[in-house]
């Protein structure tokens, strides 16, 4: 049986900025990091749309006033469809937002 995540102390589990959700192919912001970094200044994209990237490469940038940005990874090889630039003061407190679409690529 797996572990029930409401039985492990939070500082235990990682914490993510954020999710991709597989069906939608949407990479979208995780409140809970963000409610934890409420200092988030905004995002730095390396990405547009139409470019093809691989899965787990950096394709932008969570800044911080603290100086220390999170990197955004791809969560799988595919096309950018989309990227956005949500407000960021509501990233601590609004469940999740759209960050990214993307178009899988076959890797047959």
């Amino acid at each position: 049986m797996g572990t029930n995540l409401h039985d492990v102390a939070p500082a235990v589990l990682p914490m993510t900025a954020v999710e991709y959700l597989v069906n939608n192919r949407e990479l979208r912001s995780f409140v809970e990091f963000f409610n934890r970094r409420p200092d988030c200044t905004g995002i730095t994209w390396s990405v547009e749309a139409d470019d093809s990237v691989e899965a787990n490469q950096v394709i932008g940038h969570f800044t911080f006033n603290s100086g220390t940005p999170v990197a955004i990874r791809a969560p799988v090889h595919a096309v950018v469809v989309r990227t956005y630039d949500p407000d960021i003061a509501q990233l601590s407190f609004r469940p999740s937002q759209t960050i990214a679409l993307f178009e899988l690529i076959s890797d047959t």
